[in-house]
């Protein structure tokens, strides 16, 4: 009998995962999962931003600036690096 409630208990055990991460799924993509991303990302900035101030005394747009200069950069790589027979159109 114990093995047959040791068994039990892990199958029990494994439901409730497969019940938990379904939950976390249906959670996620309703949206909350996307609305918590985007606060990180920003709170990220935020931390990059003030960081920058101190270290080397930019201003916060000095910074914002720079970020997305240096976003820009890597997308161009990545279309250099993927895209073999891309055409990029300049506006």
């Amino acid at each position: 009998m114990p093995s047959l409630s040791r068994s039990l208990s892990h199958s029990l055990s494994v439901s409730l995962s497969v019940s938990l991460a379904r939950a976390v799924f249906s959670y996620v993509s309703a949206g909350m999962g996307t609305a918590k991303m985007r606060h990180a990302i920003t709170d990220g900035f935020r931390g990059s931003i003030e960081s920058m101030k101190e270290s080397c005394g930019l201003e916060p747009h000095d910074v914002v600036h720079m970020m997305l200069v240096t976003q820009y950069l890597d997308v161009l790589k990545e279309f250099a690096q993927v895209c073999v027979r891309c055409v990029c159109m300049y506006v």
